[in-house]
């Protein structure tokens, strides 16, 4: 079952007013996620008590515990227990799987040189990955058990609950429930999505705003963001990858 890209035409009372609360319900998480959710709030609780090496390698679990709180185990709470939605009513469905295979393609493709392009960019390998600790030589000798280990824990606890909230939450029952149109909602989608990534390089966030557009279109079209989290968490890891490569002397 696809997800419509317009309003239907039958939305009910009921699943507009549901559709309101759960635009408040993700402006109210993502105003939350942007106080307690990156570096200088960890760094503000923590950072006196830490050595430099054990700040590198708490960060990243710290940050991988808030998404995964915030953005997935809270919301599928309130949206399941409170609301009585099920999974699929927040994207996590098959959806037009024709459509999201051919898309899913493309995008694996561009994982490669989307990550060799980064790792060519100074400010990115500065910033990726976040689990320094393991790959940076600064800290000592390549782990490459421990950076496949963060890696993993990237992709369940950062881009699965990033997707689940942004392109499942946020996004797709509001358009089947309350009658908003699509393209509303993939310009608000992209608009806190975008700003969520204040901290990163300009590049990237440059990219976002852009990417943010083309993933929100793509969610909608598929009616389920399953195939966008494979997109995103495969540029994520390559951009990961590629930037170990070039610490490590390979770019």
């Amino acid at each position: 079952m696809a997800g419509p890209a317009t309003p239907p035409s039958n939305a009910t009372p009921e699943g507009r007013a549901l559709a309101r609360r759960m635009l408040l319900l993700s402006l109210c998480i993502t105003g939350l996620y942007l106080m307690v959710g990156f570096k200088w709030f960890f760094s503000a609780c923590f950072g006196g008590m830490l050595t430099p090496w054990q700040f590198a390698l708490a960060w990243p679990i710290y940050r991988y515990c808030v998404v995964a709180c915030l953005l997935w185990l809270v919301p599928w709470y309130i949206s399941t227990r409170k609301w009585r939605l099920k999974a699929s009513d927040l994207g996590w469905r098959k959806g037009n799987a024709r459509l999201g295979y051919i898309l899913t393609a493309i995008g694996l493709a561009i994982s490669v040189p989307a990550g060799i392009i980064a790792a060519g960019d100074p400010s990115m390998v500065s910033f990726y990955p976040w689990e320094r600790v393991f790959v940076d030589p600064a800290y000592g000798e390549l782990n490459l058990g421990g950076f496949v280990a963060m890696e993993a824990m990237y992709v369940v606890l950062y881009y699965v609950p990033y997707e689940f909230f942004f392109r499942g939450v946020s996004m797709l029952p509001l358009v089947e429930r309350g009658s908003w149109r699509g393209t509303w909602i993939v310009l608000y989608t992209t608009a806190i999505t975008t700003v969520v990534h204040w901290d990163v390089p300009a590049t990237e966030l440059v990219s976002a705003f852009a990417v943010g557009f083309i993933f929100g279109i793509a969610a909608m079209k598929c009616g389920s963001f399953r195939y966008v989290l494979i997109v995103h968490a495969a540029i994520g890891v390559m951009t990961n990858i590629t930037c170990m490569l070039a610490l490590q002397g390979f770019f």
